[in-house]
């Protein structure tokens, strides 16, 4: 139990103290006043609507706001202060307007600058909430509309934004047949407008690349298994340990990385194989010969589906700390009890379990890694009224990270 305390505290700690790094960034005053510094990059999933930041290293982190007119980490994201009229319509299906044209609201927003030039392209994003923005040179911004409805029991799409963007960006190939196949996404319309900047000759600067971010990991995971089986019968006061053995463990994790926080978080889907062999006796009463031997041959599919942390110690190395959900699915798997001339007595069916496994671990190169992993106990015994079993086990695996 002290061991499990500790894991669980030390994933705790992890996962309290791996918060986001202070990147070196700027903002700008309202007053226009330009602030070198370093930002909290938070790697922000939806557009905030302010920032802490430090002054130095070693100095104390302040917040700001909505009064800030921009403010971004060098070489990377940028956030800029906009009044804007934003459509606010719903996109969930069961609440879909009837009507084609969007809701506007006035409101000030940071914009996230995704192509800054004489062609410009902002993204907001808000909880259940996508909206693009465009300018052209320093005419106002304004939102690209597009907006799924209901018609006759069916949904329409009102898809204004291709006929904004032909107007106001239309230069060489970018005609109305190159308009029509956009897709109100991100990649379409950042493509689009670096090819309108390039096609005008303008200076850009492209803040998110199109290229496809690597999302999954696949990585085969052996190990060795530290296990101990025991069980026992409350009603006929029989116990039985079959002691503890160090076993190999063959598994392969599916690892998809989120989408925001800098891939600081993590789901992780890892089938493995385990297995447990041993032999007990005791002497007893109530059976011809007076003793009674058990045998268990345990062998499993486990199925744990869980989430991950990383903590970053450089560009090459991080730690990361996972809890998972396991479901374990055992190959027709009986304890057999046998009397003391080999003839048989009975058998118990062991059961499917689920249990919770926390880990930490080392990661070096995005290639190799290990971890040491503590399984919370599973009943075994779960079908039936009488018996009941202390299954305890705990894990060192290796990782090798196959792309």
């Amino acid at each position: 139990m002290k061991k499990t305390l500790n894991l669980v505290f030390a994933f705790i700690f992890l996962n309290t103290y791996s918060q986001s790094d202070f990147e070196s960034g700027y903002f700008i005053t309202e007053t226009g006043e330009k602030v070198d510094c370093l930002i909290k990059n938070l790697d922000w999933r939806n557009n905030p609507d302010g920032f802490s930041y430090k002054l130095s290293s070693d100095s104390e982190v302040k917040n700001a706001g909505i009064e800030t007119k921009e403010f971004g980490i060098y070489d990377g994201t940028r956030f800029e202060r906009h009044r804007v009229s934003i459509d606010i319509s719903s996109d969930f299906l069961q609440s879909l307007s009837n009507e084609k044209g969007p809701e506007f609201r006035e409101d000030t927003l940071f914009l996230k600058a995704l192509v800054k030039g004489e062609a410009s392209l902002y993204l907001y994003k808000g909880e259940n909430l996508i909206r693009y923005f465009y300018a052209i040179g320093d005419q106002g911004v304004k939102q690209l509309i597009y907006k799924r409805f209901k018609r006759n029991d069916k949904i329409a799409r009102n898809s204004s934004f291709k006929r904004q963007l032909y107007n106001d960006l239309n230069c060489g190939s970018l005609n109305s047949d190159k308009v029509a196949g956009l897709d109100y996404e991100k990649k379409d319309l950042v493509a689009f407008f670096v090819e309108y900047n390039e096609c005008t000759d303008s200076e850009y600067t492209l803040f998110e690349s199109n290229k496809e971010r690597d999302a999954f990991n696949l990585s085969i995971r052996p190990g060795l298994q530290m296990q101990e089986i025991k069980i026992a019968n409350s009603r006929d006061h029989e116990a039985y340990d079959y002691g503890s053995q160090v076993n190999f463990r063959l598994g392969v994790e599916l690892e998809y990385i989120m989408p925001f926080n800098n891939d600081k978080w993590s789901i992780i889907l890892e089938p493995n194989y385990q297995y447990f062999n041993s032999e007990d006796e005791i002497e007893v009463d109530n059976v011809y010969g007076g003793i009674l031997r058990t045998k268990i041959d345990y062998s499993a599919i486990e199925i744990p589906l869980g989430i991950r942390h990383y903590l970053f110690l450089s560009e090459k190395s991080k730690l990361f700390a996972n809890i998972q959900y396991v479901w374990s699915f055992p190959e027709d798997t009986e304890i057999e009890f046998t009397r003391a001339d080999g003839s048989d007595l009975k058998s118990l069916k062991i059961s499917s379990t689920r249990n919770i496994d926390i880990g930490l671990g080392y990661n070096l190169l995005d290639k190799f890694s290990a971890e040491v992993r503590y399984h919370f106990g599973k009943d075994i015994m779960g079908d039936y009224v009488f018996w009941e079993s202390d299954y305890s086990s705990f894990s060192v695996i290796v990782g090798y990270n196959l792309f």
